[in-house]
């Protein structure tokens, strides 16, 4: 009889919630220095527009470009029509949703 006791409140003991292994919040003010980032004193500022390809004007759809396509069956309400963006392939051919392979 008090081994079935011990064997029952054995299992009750063992079912209870116990505290995760996260009991302990760090905030940042109060991290350990050998974990914040180093103190950087000579920042400089990049000019992140020099990363960028230069545009050209041109009407001419070429390999890699995105056109916007808008395709229209009458029956849409006025405003409700938005284009979807298509890249042209390297063989110049833009593939569009319900309608297929077109060549450009």
């Amino acid at each position: 009889m008090l081994f079935r006791r011990l064997v029952v409140l054995g299992l009750l003991a063992s079912s209870l919630p116990l505290p995760g292994c996260a009991n302990r919040i760090v905030k940042a003010r109060r991290m350990p220095a050998r974990y914040q980032a180093a103190h950087v004193t000579n920042a400089k500022v990049a000019d992140l527009s020099r990363l960028s390809m230069s545009t050209t004007s041109s009407s001419l759809i070429e390999v890699e470009d995105v056109v916007d396509v808008t395709i229209s069956s009458g029956l849409e309400e006025a405003g409700r029509i938005t284009p979807t963006p298509v890249r042209v392939d390297n063989n110049g051919v833009a593939t569009i949703a319900l309608v297929g392979q077109v060549p450009l």
